[in-house]
Formats: C-alpha cells, sequence, structure tokens
C-alpha cells in the first residue's frame, strides 16, 4: 500500500485546526506558533516531516546555530552570535554556500567592525 503525500498546505486544510485559523494570515498564525516553539524546534520538526515523506517540499532546509558560530569563537554572547548569523546570510555566496570558512571569515568581519566602532567612539 503505497503512502499518499501531501504538500503543507494540503495538510494543513485537511487539519482540524483549519476552520479555527481560516481568517487568520499565515504571518499571524507562524507569530502564535512562535510564542510556544524556537525556530529550531520548528525546522527541526519540518525536516523531519519531509524525511519521512509525510509532507512534500520543493525546498532544501539548512541552518546553522549560534552554537555553530560559538564553536569557532569564544566567549561570543548569544547577541553577538545572532549578529554574526545576520552577518553570515548576508555575505552568503551562493556558489560556496555557508562553510566553516565562511563562518570564521564572518567572525573576523564582526570582530573587526567592533574594533573599528570602539575606536571610531574613542
Amino acid at each position: 500500500m503505497s503512502k499518499e503525500k501531501f504538500t503543507l498546505a494540503e495538510m494543513f486544510q485537511m487539519s482540524p485546526l483549519a476552520n479555527l485559523l481560516k481568517n487568520r494570515t499565515m504571518t499571524e498564525i507562524l507569530d502564535e506558533i512562535l510564542k510556544e516553539h524556537s525556530v529550531e524546534d520548528i525546522v527541526d520538526y519540518l525536516r523531519l516531516k519531509i524525511d519521512q515523506g509525510d509532507i512534500q517540499s520543493n525546498v532544501l532546509i539548512d541552518y546553522w546555530s549560534i552554537e555553530d558560530v560559538q564553536s569557532r569563537h569564544s566567549p561570543l554572547t548569544d547577541e553577538e552570535c545572532r549578529k554574526i548569523l545576520r552577518l553570515m546570510r548576508r555575505r552568503m555566496d551562493a556558489n560556496d554556500g555557508i562553510n566553516w570558512a565562511h563562518i570564521d571569515d564572518c567572525i573576523k568581519e564582526y570582530k573587526r567592525q567592533q574594533e573599528s566602532d570602539k575606536a571610531f567612539k574613542g
């Protein structure tokens, strides 16, 4: 017996929550979900459902965390790591993607910016 596959939108439409949520925008729904769940938990759940074949996906989901950044250079605060993650996203080259060298380069750039800001305020 073959397992029927559904897109995320189709699964949502079949969900008992569909009627409850149908007059809300996707942004409102996601904001509500994010009050109780981390982005990492949501991504992990989606990756698991895609890997199990429960939902179809036309995208590759991959993420890097603050722990990855901290493992390359410590001590860095969680907030500094979030800034470095944003810098990584802005500086990402589609040919190379994000890798350990890219993380290291972004940490160095962030540190240079911090030193430059200190010198300027000085």
